[in-house]
């Protein structure tokens, strides 16, 4: 299982479970909280005693002392604890450092963090999807964990009932599994506390560290191979990435001449640095209005047909620009056509693509500049 797989999978996932609301309740759960209060009364001596009257009061006790949330709960901040709550929906947090304490969660659960402590006392009853740099795990897990990090610790009290999917520089791992575990991992220990019921299956550049008071039933590793790229994979990767790049630029330089003709004058007109502004701003609101509608769960044939519209006009912003540039350069010089210029204009900008963080800032520009031309012709009409 590879590290992108599983970043990709967990931002999907992210998404998609935005716009649903599922909560898993559970008698397992009721019972669970019965078992911790009989053994806290039997590890006290002062209540071998308690008639069931004052035990029904205890479990009373246990549970109303706890806040009972019944909605989905949002959070952003720099830093977050959540303790002493029942909440019987969904979470998602993003913060700097989130501290889960004495909490039960019935819902699913997204975390986006820089350091994550989850303790012993939390309850997840959902799903659980992480991403965080650092990550303190000794909670319970009733369902499927999917974490993406760069530390990752779970400690002797973790506990979980499905799956762990795990991806990360280095896993310290330790607590109960009752289903597999799957980790892609680049320094991996298993440790004395560490039982898996089910198969640990990771794939890492070395073997993990496993200790002999480990209880693994069975395992399977795969050896990640760093290829390393010789000169001709360089050079054929070269090719294929102008090839695209020139089919792409021409491609759309055809078609809008023989369908848009107009279009290449306006695109002319409407080159400047206003448009690189237009650009920018369109590049931040369309993705602010698309995660309104997410939150609002208005999932309309416009919607996503605005989405698929955005993501092509960026794929073909850069093309746009060229040819506007080749525009300009051709009215100045007559005897330069526009047919010769696009395809000369786009091999000299593939070339400075090509250089070091100063290709990457002018392809850059060279894309917001296009999106803001694209966005001035539909807004403006042809000098004539």
């Amino acid at each position: 299982m590879k590290k992108k797989i599983l970043i990709v999978l967990t931002i999907i996932l992210f998404v998609v479970i935005f716009s649903f609301s599922s909560v898993y309740a559970t008698d397992e759960n009721i019972v669970e909280n019965v078992i911790d209060t009989a053994n806290e009364i039997d590890s006290n001596t002062e209540n071998t005693d308690m008639t069931l009257e004052e035990i029904k009061e205890k479990l009373a006790e246990r549970f109303n002392s706890k806040e009972i949330s019944e909605e989905n709960y949002y959070r952003a901040a720099e830093d977050i604890t959540l303790s002493g709550k029942i909440i019987n929906g969904n979470v998602f947090m993003a913060a700097s450092n989130v501290i889960l304490k004495d909490i039960t969660i019935n819902g699913d659960v997204f975390i986006l963090a820089n350091k994550l402590n989850i303790e012993k006392e939390a309850s997840l009853n959902g799903n659980v999807f992480i991403v965080s740099s650092n990550v303190d795990f000794n909670g319970k897990v009733a369902r499927e964990l999917y974490a993406v990090g760069k530390d990752i610790v779970f400690g002797e009290d973790y506990t979980i009932m499905y799956n762990a999917n795990v991806s990360a520089e280095h896993i310290s791992l330790n607590g109960t599994f009752y289903r597999d575990v799957n980790a892609a991992v680049t320094k991996f220990e298993i440790n004395d506390g560490a039982i898996i019921f089910g198969t640990l299956n990771y794939s890492s550049g070395r073997e993990a560290i496993i200790s002999e008071n480990a209880n693994i039933a069975n395992t399977n590793f795969e050896l990640q191979i760093e290829e390393k790229e010789t000169v001709m994979d360089i050079v054929v990767d070269k090719v294929l990435d102008f090839t695209r790049y020139f089919v792409l630029t021409m491609l759309v330089f055809i078609i809008v001449m023989k369908l848009l003709p107009n279009t290449i004058e306006k695109s002319i007109q409407n080159l400047s640095v206003s448009s690189f502004g237009i650009g920018i701003a369109t590049l931040i609101l369309v993705p602010i209005l698309l995660v309104a509608f997410i939150f609002l769960r208005i999932f309309t044939t416009a919607v996503f047909a605005a989405l698929a519209l955005f993501v092509f006009v960026l794929i073909i912003s850069m093309a746009i620009t060229t040819i506007a540039v080749a525009g300009k350069i051709s009215d100045k010089k007559p005897n330069f056509k526009l047919p010769i210029a696009v395809p000369v204009v786009t091999i000299i900008t593939w070339i400075v693509y090509q250089i070091a963080f100063a290709g990457a800032v002018v392809a850059f520009i060279w894309t917001m500049t296009g999106l803001g031309i694209i966005v001035k012709n539909c807004f403006t009409k042809m000098k004539k």
